[in-house]
């Protein structure tokens, strides 16, 4: 089992280096631990690689020091509402958006996934995506024994730390504030503490016989980035070339092949331009039309570079920053 975790492209602060470092770390170790402990059947759905990337999320989502699950950047209201998504490279899909109440929002989603493939008895069609109450319900219901994802809700005041009240209460008065021109001025310095924690986290993986998948999470602030189909993660596999491929959007970016590995690491900028450009996607788009040209001699450089430079950057080039791409040889 392959596994690679990211815990957003905010402004971290190197303050929280160590704390983060730990925690993507700790995500790898115990997802790979409980799929070597508990190896998943597969269902159809794959369970194997979802599974790892669930768990690796569910451990981001618990740390405070990632804006996911415990501890995100509280909403105007002072509280916390999460977005999450899973794929895996079937294009079986689910998601959950603006979800209070949730302990770990990527099971949530997860469990949305496995509904949509239950046969309705009604023979209506499943949604893809679940938000606010409706969300919320659907975790406490008793829906099918189909669905084996458990799904732990909790008090909404519960998902609050300390250093996220903290930082609502200065920032709510600050706003509560700017009625003066005085009061609108924010220095680099005292604003950097709202941006330390600033995006999604998120982890795709992929095993020996298996199909490939991702996922990712985040605080509610942009729903459509990382809930929305084809804009915060993307999975989908080329039997006809040996190669699978998945995103994980955040500002970090992972692609996956059978016959290469590509891990990349993208400053992406804004969520609402993810969303508008489709971005994940569009880069599972691209990677199709070229393996259908080219078969697997493919080129995640060239890719990357057709859809950042020219379907992408052209929302608002302010924004980009730059890439860093690593490549070796698949084992």
């Amino acid at each position: 089992m392959y596994i690679a975790v990211h815990g957003g492209a905010g402004m971290h602060s190197q303050s929280r280096d160590k704390e983060v470092k730990h925690a993507l770390r700790l995500a790898c170790k115990e997802a790979l631990k409980t799929r070597i402990a508990e190896p998943a059947i597969s269902d159809g759905l794959f369970a194997a690689s979802l599974d790892t990337v669930g768990n690796a999320i569910a451990i981001l989502e618990d740390d405070s020091h990632l804006n996911a699950g415990y501890g995100s950047n509280l909403t105007l209201e002072g509280t916390v509402e999460c977005d999450a998504a899973v794929m895996d490279g079937n294009l079986n899909f689910g998601s959950v958006g603006a979800v209070l109440g949730v302990k770990n929002p990527i099971w949530l989603a997860r469990a949305v996934l496995e509904h949509s493939k239950v046969p309705d008895p009604l023979g209506r069609i499943p949604p893809l995506t679940l938000v606010g109450d409706g969300a919320h319900s659907f975790a406490t219901a008793k829906s099918t024994q189909l669905i084996t994802t458990s799904v732990e809700t909790v008090r909404p005041e519960s998902m609050i730390s300390p250093k996220a009240r903290d930082d609502w209460m200065k920032w709510k008065a600050r706003l509560e504030g700017a009625a003066s021109v005085s009061d609108t001025t924010i220095s680099d310095s005292s604003s950097m503490s709202l941006r330390d924690i600033q995006d999604t986290v998120g982890a795709v993986a992929y095993g020996h016989g298996d199909t490939i998948a991702t996922g990712v999470s985040r605080l509610e602030c942009i729903m459509l980035k990382a809930a929305m189909f084809g804009a915060g993660c993307w999975a989908q596999e080329f039997p006809e070339s040996g190669i699978r491929i998945a995103c994980s959007l955040s500002g970090r970016l992972t692609l996956l092949g059978s016959i290469q590995q590509w891990g990349l690491r993208v400053e992406l900028g804004a969520g609402e331009h993810i969303a508008r450009s489709m971005l994940a996607r569009e880069i599972g788009h691209t990677f199709s039309h070229a393996i259908a040209k080219n078969g697997n001699d493919v080129d995640a450089h060239d890719i990357l570079h057709k859809v950042l430079l020219e379907k992408f950057w052209t929302y608002d080039t302010k924004y980009a920053s730059g890439v860093h791409l690593q490549h070796q040889a698949w084992l």
